[in-house]
């Protein structure tokens, strides 16, 4: 036996109850008891009190229960559980003072398990409900906070029955409330359920009672607005900010003490919606209105009212940024900074400060100014790094997002192995909150997925570029099941950029089919809302114009092309600071197009309005359009000397010279490689016209700064360096300095062989050149064995390529057998061979004067019956 109280063993008889029961004593903690023979009311018995010792009201219970009088000991033990509730209801009180002390600290990662407490032992009380979910909120807990607040509603509403009218109000609160976290984790839907909801009961009790209700009437009516804003549903949205804007300027003009204060909050939505939509004119007038209105309020209360200064400072910013305007912008930007400095708010100045560097540090970079952008955007994820130290929940995300901007500053600037370091840092970051949060993140690390794939791209890391690019892909294809409305256009993005990853690794078809499936988003999209999409169609048309350009289907690219720049012209007329930079690149890409099919005067009719475009655009904001004046200027240069006018070839690759040694001084890594590029065309050009001395000196300059760039990006420049190696071993064939041509020759093509094992699609081709320049340079020379060798190695290259586009490659192959043929005459006299390699040339799918060509190469052989000169036909 057993004392029920203590548990010890060393019981002893201590005589008989009035019933006549035999009663014991426990020797190790003096409690009398009676054994129980019922095994039920014994286990009662041993575990109602255990640990009660020293509570008397306890012990009454116990002797009651003993005495087998269960109705006393019933009623007894009701008192037992109102002490013990009360106790627990001063234990969660206690607990709820305690978070809110270490929230006056500025310590909300404290006080978050004390609310859980409280609200643990207090669920009914929606006060700690409500701070519980505040704080969870703050912390960016969302999914957490949904079940605590979705509870709290239902005991309101089991309220509600005994006295509907008096809870209407708190289940409005409490609806508004879930709703916002419904919004905040993307689940819309519910979200707007709620809201509606909270509407129809605020707009109810504010029929009777407006001066106290219409102010959360107000509330709801502009969440919604950024429901349906976030939602792509702009008419909706416009809808109800409007209602919100009318409300509360006419509570305002009843109490502006009170209400003023609200009205720029609607009109900054309202501005952000028109920015987002492309109507700028009215975005710039509401984000006006809202600054008169809180000047207005910030000189009769600074402390309160200027720091919403400093917002609207900041909103005008970023929309003078968006049209151009960027003087304006910066003005704007450098006026809330101050302004944030000086103020004194401490638990959001860093974040408020580390904000406005960001979007200075984004305005520096879009105006390549990149010392400056680096700058404040080290500046920003410094401070984010150190808030995030104190609270990592809360700004972990922001880290994130300034990795990521960082990331993307040193792809302008060509530092690439820092920007995958930032990329991959701010990759791991995203995960990890997926994990917690999948709604809110995992959008944010498809954008950096994406991203990530694009640098790989540059860097020649295909098969990574696509692994990421695929991964984004199944991320934004997952998301548009739930939410089609606003995922859809990302999952379009995603399959542009792997279209531009196909095309640019020459796989034509994977490029087509994902590029088409895209435009078929964009039309669709563009259908119900042509203002938000038809920009996106558009960049998508001219993506498809540039990918059957290179697949030399130029109808569909002309056709591509030419309804891009109609859409951009359009969007030009409304907002010409905006979209003008946009009909210039589609001028510019129909330009290309017609000089690659030998329209020059329509070529160098787009070229001429594009430069036009561009210099005018160049004279407001040189750091961002200069680049453009001078790509134009190049190839404008280019056609000059396709058609022969040589002159006025020099004379615009001089200008263009001229535009990027300026822009080089300040960028070097963003510029040198164009300035290679104009001095290597010189060198062509002055090549062409007999001008070796000159010609050489451009090369080799070229030579030298794609070496000193290949330093810190080998697989970047190598390409090119072999491009200037074949360049030279092409000048040193005409200066007949045989020796180094063949030099210069044998490096292009052992630098374009390592290349080829990294990449055959790409650089396969460029190998095929090399080898049958190498042929027909050793049949020149007459080393007909060499002529052989190269002939044989780049024969199955020229099938390989052929079968994919015997338009593109028909005519390199020919080219090919009609020097096979004549190596055969020159080298053995062997006709047998020779008539078999026309032979193979005409049953090409050539182009008649091609097929002409090679006709006259074997009537050459077969009337002179002598040796066969190979006249080499331009197959490049």
């Amino acid at each position: 036996m057993y004392c029920p109280i203590c548990g010890g063993g060393y019981i002893l008889k201590n005589g008989h109850m009035r019933n006549g029961k035999q009663e014991y004593i426990c020797r190790g903690c003096g409690w009398q008891f009676v054994a129980n023979s019922e095994n039920k009311i014994s286990k009662i018995q041993s575990n109602l009190l255990r640990f009660e010792v020293g509570d008397e009201l306890c012990k009454e219970v116990y002797i009651a229960f003993d005495y087998g009088e269960f109705e006393e000991a019933g009623q007894l033990l009701d008192q037992v559980i109102v002490k013990r509730e009360r106790q627990i209801e001063n234990l969660a009180e206690n607990h709820y003072y305690r978070a809110k002390i270490y929230e006056l600290q500025f310590k909300p990662l404290k006080a978050l398990p004390h609310l859980k407490k409280a609200y643990y032992y207090c669920p009914e009380n929606l006060d700690y409900a409500n701070a519980y979910v505040s704080l969870l909120k703050s912390q960016t807990k969302f999914q957490q906070a949904i079940p605590i607040l979705e509870a709290s509603l239902q005991i309101l509403q089991e309220l509600s029955p005994n006295d509907p009218n008096a809870c209407e109000f708190e289940i409005a609160t409490m609806l508004n409330n879930l709703a916002n976290l419904y919004y905040e984790t993307n689940h819309y839907k519910k979200a707007e359920s709620n809201y509606l909801e909270a509407l129809i009961l605020r707009k109810k009790l504010a029929h009777n009672h407006p001066s106290i209700h219409n102010t959360e009437v107000a509330i709801t009516l502009n969440s919604l607005g950024l429901l349906y804003s976030d939602s792509n549903r702009f008419k909706e949205a416009e809808s109800y900010y409007l209602q919100a804007l009318i409300l509360r300027k006419k509570l305002a003009q009843i109490n502006p003490d009170t209400y003023a204060f609200d009205v720029p909050i609607t009109l900054d939505h309202l501005a952000n919606l028109y920015f987002k939509t492309n109507r700028h004119k009215e975005s710039e007038a509401h984000h006006l209105e809202a600054l008169a209105f809180r000047e207005k309020l910030a000189t009769t209360d600074p402390n309160i009212y200027e720091i919403e200064v400093v917002t609207t400072f900041n909103n005008l910013g970023a929309l003078y940024s968006k049209i151009d305007r960027y003087a304006e912008s910066e003005t704007y930007y450098l006026k809330a900074l101050i302004l944030r400095k000086k103020l004194t708010a401490v638990d959001s100045y860093e974040f408020d400060v580390a904000a406005i560097l960001n979007s200075l540090g984004m305005l520096y970079s879009n105006t390549n100014r990149h010392q400056e952008s680096e700058a404040y955007y080290l500046e920003t994820l410094a401070l984010y790094k150190k808030l995030v130290q104190d609270n990592p929940i809360a700004y972990e995300s922001n880290v994130a997002t300034a990795l990521n901007d960082l990331a993307n500053l040193y792809i302008q600037m060509q530092q690439y192995p820092e920007s995958e370091t930032y990329y991959m840092e701010a990759l791991i970051l995203y995960r990890r909150l997926m994990q917690d949060n999948p709604h809110i993140y995992e959008s944010n690390a498809a954008g950096i997925l994406n991203n990530l794939a694009s640098l790989c791209s540059m860097m020649n890391n295909y098969q990574e570029s696509e692994l990421h690019y695929s991964e984004a892909l199944s991320i934004y294809r997952q998301l548009a099941q739930d939410k089609p409305d606003i995922y859809e256009v990302d999952v379009a993005t995603a399959l542009n950029n792997l279209g531009l990853l196909y095309k640019n690794t020459h796989n034509y078809k994977k490029a087509e089919t994902s590029h088409v499936e895209a435009l078929s988003i964009y039309r669709k999209l563009a259908q119900d809302n042509p203002s938000q999409y038809e920009i996106h169609l558009a960049t998508n048309l001219n993506n498809l114009g540039l990918l059957y350009k290179n697949i030399h289907n130029y109808h569909d690219s002309e056709s591509h092309y030419s309804e891009a720049l109609t859409l951009y012209r359009k969007f030009a007329q409304i907002n010409p600071d905006t979209y003008i930079p946009n009909v210039a690149m589609a001028l510019y890409n129909l330009a290309n197009l017609y000089y690659k099919i030998n329209q020059y005067k329509e070529s160098e009719n787009n070229y001429l309005e594009a430069l036009m475009l561009r210099k005018k655009l160049a004279q407001k904001n040189p750091n961002v359009y200069e680049p453009d004046v001078a790509t134009t200027v190049n190839s404008l240069a280019a056609l000059y000397y396709s058609t022969n006018r040589y002159q006025e070839s020099e004379s615009y690759y001089l200008e263009a010279l001229i535009f990027h040694r300026r822009l080089a001084a300040d960028n070097p890594n963003t510029y040198e490689p164009n300035i290679a590029t104009i001095l290597n065309n010189l060198g062509v050009l002055y090549r062409h016209t007999n001008r070796y001395n000159e010609s050489e000196i451009q090369h080799l300059e070229a030579l030298r700064l794609y070496q000193k760039l290949a330093q810190d990006n080998l697989n970047t420049y190598e390409a090119d360096i072999a491009t200037v190696l074949d360049n030279l071993g092409s000048l040193c064939d005409n200066a007949e300095r045989f020796q180094e041509s063949e030099m210069h020759y044998l490096d292009a093509l052992k630098i374009r062989k390592k290349l080829v094992q990294i990449n055959p699609n790409k650089y396969e081709i460029y190998v095929m050149n090399t080898l049958s320049t190498l042929a027909s340079f050793y049949f020149s020379r007459n080393k007909l064995a060499e002529s052989k060798q190269y002939l044989d190695e780049v024969l199955p290259i020229c099938h390989h390529w052929y079968q994919k586009s015997s338009e593109v490659y028909g005519t390199k192959l020919a080219s090919m057998f009609v020097l096979g043929a004549a190596i055969a005459i020159n080298k053995e006299m062997d006709s047998q061979t020779a008539n078999q390699y026309f032979e193979k040339a005409l049953q090409l799918n050539i182009a008649e004067n091609v097929k002409q060509w090679v006709l006259e190469q074997a009537n050459q052989y077969n009337n002179q019956n002598s040796e066969l000169v190979h006249n080499g036909l331009n197959a490049n």
